[in-house]
């Protein structure tokens, strides 16, 4: 068992100390079993992950090396993952060594070539970049926990967007890493259009409010470079490294993963130098940090400039009775103290006369109006943090505050009201507030992320890019969307006819 393991571990270049990350043992442990003083076999769980793991590594291969090993066992040919594992968790436990298959597993154990291979895969083109960074993140998984993946790149991320299987895939592998106490740090390049960094961070956004990724730039790009490059490192483990010669789908486009130690170790060195010269690209606001409050209230304050439009994508914060009474009555059972409530209800009218003197234009998502039908309490990240304290309005009272909102809306011109659908799936998820004058403030929070926070995009370009969207994005809408009578009784139906 010991020898078999020993050599499991030198052709796929497992290091002691990761198998023990592994299974989550000690590393002394790891040793008696390649001596053989212990033996691995007497817990079936370990030999099991320890199967997974090599054949997760052994993917990209289609598993050649694994059926190598297992040529003495009558493996059927559309054997599964699940069923390979399971004829090598065999192979690790027999104790004996076929005669002839005992020249063949020598050579393997001597051979530099499979030992280079191991340490070295390499990918064509923008599908094989995709499978190499779902290699890369499983490969993360497997180390789990307290994993820090660093990601640099100059640049779009259209390979990365262009393909909803592969982005659907790899969002679930990388929620999996995080589920495991890993982070996540990533450098956006900004020398793009507006629109495409806005559609970056429309699939990003709902990533970075999780909390577990951490989003920077680089003040200045050089846009003249013939070669673009993205890197991802896993420290001390394993780095991809991918190079293109532009963003057309038929571009020339080579990526690398690589385990070397020493290799992997330079191209994280890479990542950290850019790390330490780039700067947060959010201000994170929430009610762990009182001294923020003021901030946000005072960036808040300054969108709603008279001579800029301002856009509340899914903001149903601003949603809420205006009268003073009305607003008592709709914040009862909420929890906020009589002096806290007197300052809250003056910052609502702070803000809504300054709602009056700009074009206010307002996206009602109506998936997610379903979803809150079907919510007892509505959850108001936004409320939160003007109102100094954690807000959940009961569905019934919010749903009916929509309905006089959209009632208002037709004695006011400057209120613009819209129905959007499927053509901004990229936004679906979050709550986005955007408008003010050169320096716009943009703000983002999460519609089913459960903490009481939202973000800023600090970085100027990027803020631009998700306002400009927005009035694109209304641009494009069909006329009847945006007819208040017709949403005033489309939302009626919705609400009150399910």
């Amino acid at each position: 068992m010991g020898q078999r393991l020993k050599l499991l571990m030198k052709i796929f270049n497992i290091s002691n100390s990761d198998l023990a990350r592994l299974l989550k043992i000690d590393a002394s442990l790891v040793s008696k079993w390649r001596s053989g003083s212990r033996s691995i076999s007497s817990n079936a769980s370990y030999v099991r992950r320890l199967s997974d793991y090599v054949l997760s590594i052994d993917r990209k291969t289609g598993y050649k090396n694994i059926r190598q090993l297992l040529a003495d066992y009558d493996i059927p040919a559309n054997a599964d993952e699940n069923e390979l594992s399971l004829y090598l968790a065999s192979w690790l436990n027999d104790p004996v060594v076929h005669s002839h298959q005992a020249a063949f597993l020598e050579e393997m154990s001597r051979s530099r070539l499979m030992s280079r291979i191991d340490q070295l895969y390499y990918w064509e083109g923008r599908e094989g970049r995709r499978e190499a960074v779902k290699h890369f993140t499983q490969y993360a998984i497997n180390l789990s926990p307290d994993q820090e993946i660093l990601s640099y790149t100059t640049e779009s991320n259209l390979w990365f967007q262009e393909d909803p299987a592969f982005l659907r895939s790899w969002t679930e592998l990388i929620h999996e890493f995080f589920e495991k106490g890993n982070v996540m740090r990533i450098i956006h390049p900004v020398n793009r259009n507006y629109h495409d960094i806005a559609q970056s961070m429309g699939k990003w956004l709902p990533l970075h409010l999780s909390g577990e990724v951490r989003g920077y730039y680089q003040r200045y790009y050089d846009e003249t470079e013939l070669v673009k490059i993205t890197i991802l490192a896993l420290a001390g483990h394993i780095s991809l490294f991918s190079i293109s010669t532009d963003e057309s789908p038929s571009s020339e486009c080579k990526t690398w993963t690589v385990t070397d130690s020493a290799l992997a170790e330079s191209l994280e060195k890479v990542v950290r130098r850019h790390l330490k010269q780039s700067v947060s690209l959010f201000h994170r606001f929430n009610m762990e940090h009182p001294e923020d409050h003021n901030l946000f209230l005072d960036h808040s304050l300054s969108m709603f400039d008279p001579a800029r439009n301002c856009y509340f994508y899914n903001d149903f914060n601003q949603m809420i009775p205006e009268g003073r009474d009305e607003r008592i009555s709709f914040f009862s059972g909420t929890g906020i103290a009589s002096d806290s409530l007197e300052r809250f209800l003056t910052i609502l009218e702070t803000i809504d006369k300054l709602k009056r003197e700009c074009e206010c234009y307002y996206f009602l998502d109506t998936d997610t109006l379903i979803r809150f039908l079907k919510e007892p309490l509505v959850q108001t990240n936004i409320l939160s943090l003007y109102a100094d304290k954690e807000l959940y309005i009961p569905g019934e009272r919010f749903r009916e505050s929509i309905i006089r909102f959209l009632e208002r809306s037709l004695e006011r011109d400057n209120i613009h009201v819209c129905i959007v659908d499927d053509i901004t799936q990229d936004f679906k998820d979050l709550t986005i507030c955007t408008g003010g004058d050169r320096n716009v403030h943009t703000f983002a929070a999460g519609n089913r992320i459960m903490n009481t926070f939202c973000m800023e995009i600090k970085e100027p370009t990027v803020a631009m890019a998700v306002n400009q969207e927005m009035n694109h994005l209304w641009r494009r809408i069909p006329y009847s969307h945006k007819d208040k009578e017709y949403i005033l009784d489309y939302m009626k139906k919705l609400f009150y006819e399910r």
